[in-house]
C-alpha cells in the first residue's frame, strides 16, 4: 500500500502549511467507490493530504490508482476502517482535520435488517454515529455528512411527500 509521501515537490522548504496538511489529513471515509471515491479525487488534485478510509484499503488503492494521476497519489493514504466496527474508528480517524462521512450501505433493505450489518441502519445511522462520535474523540474539528435518498429513483416514493 502506498504509504503517501510529504507531498513538498515543487515546493519551499519549511512551508508550515504544506506540512500541517501531511500531518493533518482530510479523512473520507467510504472513500473506495461513489462519492467517497470523487471526495478524494477532488482533494487529491487540490494537493491536500487526505486519508481513504475504507473496509478494504487495497480495493480502495486500486480504484483510487486507477483514476488518480501518479504524481497525485503521494496525498493520498490509505487506511482499514468499519463503520459498523467502531473500535476501528479512532485510529482511522486519528490526526485528522476533518471527516468527510460517505459510506453507505451496499446491501440495501434486507429484513430482518439486524441480521445483515450492511443495511442503512447499520451503516448510514449507526456507521455515522459512530464516526461522528469517534471524531469528536479525537479532536476532529469537522464532520461533513453526505447522504442521499433514492436520488436516482425519482419515482422513489418519499420524492412524493
Amino acid at each position: 500500500m502506498a504509504a503517501g509521501g510529504s507531498g513538498t515537490a515543487g515546493r519551499k522548504a519549511g512551508d508550515s502549511s504544506i506540512m500541517a496538511g501531511a500531518e493533518n489529513p482530510i479523512a473520507v471515509i467510504g472513500a473506495s467507490r461513489g462519492t467517497g471515491l470523487q471526495c478524494i479525487m477532488y482533494i487529491a488534485k487540490q494537493k491536500l493530504h487526505c486519508r481513504a478510509i475504507s473496509r478494504d484499503p487495497v480495493a480502495c488503492e486500486k480504484a483510487v490508482s486507477s483514476k488518480l494521476p501518479a504524481n497525485l497519489r503521494i496525498y493520498v493514504t490509505y487506511q482499514k476502517a468499519d463503520v459498523t466496527e467502531p473500535k476501528s474508528l479512532p485510529p482511522a480517524l486519528r490526526g485528522c482535520r476533518g471527516v468527510i462521512f460517505a459510506a453507505t450501505a451496499t446491501a440495501g433493505w434486507r429484513l430482518p435488517f439486524y441480521e445483515y450489518k450492511d443495511t442503512p441502519p447499520h451503516v448510514d445511522f449507526e456507521g455515522c454515529v459512530a464516526a461522528a462520535n469517534a471524531a469528536a474523540a479525537q479532536g476532529v474539528s469537522r464532520f461533513v455528512l453526505i447522504s442521499s435518498l433514492s436520488i436516482t429513483r425519482p419515482s422513489h416514493p418519499m420524492h412524493m411527500v
